[in-house]
């Protein structure tokens, strides 16, 4: 086999691999933490609203993005290209990764407020946090998993082999426009916005929870991240 098929096949494999870990992070964070009924007994709907989005919406999203992938990769394990699956998705089933994302803003604060002056939300969560689904991680690091998907996504399928073909780097580049549109009209300065904001949100987050005297600190440690994205 041609070394540039392998590192073809393998970055396929990559995508394919890391959206499924991608599904099972969004599946804890909807079960955990979103279906709730004691962390929900602690917010107004409003709030809960600003905290979670629709990111039912976005779980399906990704089952159906994986369950064709996973197909197509049943079919034939040497796949060599996926930019057709990439760009039919990016056109129409990843909608809600835009309603999502818009709402980060609402959702840090939301966040920022409970934690700061909710006790009994700081206290429910905590305890949520700490159970072993969770791997006892903060429940932000599940809730910004969108924003790091939207930027992973097209590096993984471009910018990490450089091997795609043009119409896969049409594909990527549809993705952003698709997901992330902005008054920005270059793709550097939309994967660069996303990325600050997603570090933004983590940063802020702890914070408040640094004030609070319960922060692990100001970033979250690579091993402590939730399955890769």
């Amino acid at each position: 086999m041609q070394l540039s098929l392998f590192l073809i096949l393998q970055a396929i494999f990559e995508v394919i691999s890391s959206e499924h870990s991608y599904l099972l992070s969004l599946e804890i964070l909807i079960r955990m933490f979103k279906n709730s009924k004691e962390l929900s007994l602690t917010m107004t709907k409003t709030e809960s609203h600003h905290l979670f989005s629709n990111i039912a919406d976005v779980y399906e999203a990704s089952k159906k993005f994986f369950k064709e992938l996973e197909a197509k990769h049943q079919n034939n394990i040497f796949i060599d290209d996926i930019s057709d699956i990439v760009g039919k998705h990016a056109a129409s089933t990843f909608d809600p990764y835009v309603k999502y994302c818009t709402n980060e803003v609402y959702q840090q604060r939301t966040l920022q407020k409970l934690l700061a002056t909710n006790p009994a939300f700081k206290e429910v969560l905590s305890r949520i946090e700490s159970h072993e689904d969770c791997r006892n991680l903060p429940m932000i690091s599940f809730l910004i998993l969108p924003m790091q998907r939207v930027t992973r996504l097209p590096l993984l399928m471009d910018v990490r082999t450089g091997l795609f073909s043009f119409i896969s780097h049409m594909c990527t580049c549809m993705f952003f426009y698709f997901l992330y549109p902005c008054s920005y009209h270059s793709w550097d300065c939309r994967y660069w916005s996303v990325e600050n904001r997603v570090s933004n949100v983590i940063k802020n987050t702890y914070n408040v929870q640094s004030q609070q005297g319960v922060a692990l600190g100001c970033t979250i440690p690579s091993s402590q991240l939730p399955l890769p994205p």
